[in-house]
């Protein structure tokens, strides 16, 4: 008489070990993920830092994380701040842009805005 055989179970082998639930497996080492995230970010933030290279921009930082350059800093124009984020979203990588820079407005020597005004130096 020939037996057939059948495929051992997970369960009975779960049994044989003496336990019930199948072996675990080591969690990926994340520190690696996370340098290679960081690498990537630095990459995309150098590359949207290099499209701020005009004089206007020189108060304006970048920083990027997952593809969403976040700009902070002042410039003296709204039209730089609209530009600013132009370039960035042009930038490779870079998938959003949060813009938080501030308009602080030209700075102007007070004998400049006497002169301009009006007024006689006292």
């Amino acid at each position: 008489m020939v037996h057939a055989q059948f495929p051992r179970s997970a369960a009975s082998s779960y049994a044989r070990r003496g336990t019930s639930e199948p072996p675990r497996r080591p969690l990926p080492i994340a520190s690696s993920n996370a340098n290679a995230s960081t690498q990537a970010n630095n990459t995309v933030g150098s590359i949207a830092a290099a499209r701020l290279d005009k004089k206007e921009f020189h108060d304006v930082k970048v920083s990027v994380d997952n593809g969403t350059a976040t700009l902070t800093g002042t410039v003296d124009l709204y039209g730089y701040k609209a530009d600013a984020e132009k370039r960035v979203h042009k930038a490779k990588g870079v998938t959003a842009v949060r813009n938080l820079i501030e308009v602080a407005g030209p700075t102007i020597p007070d004998e400049v805005l006497k002169t301009n005004s009006g007024e006689v130096g006292i």
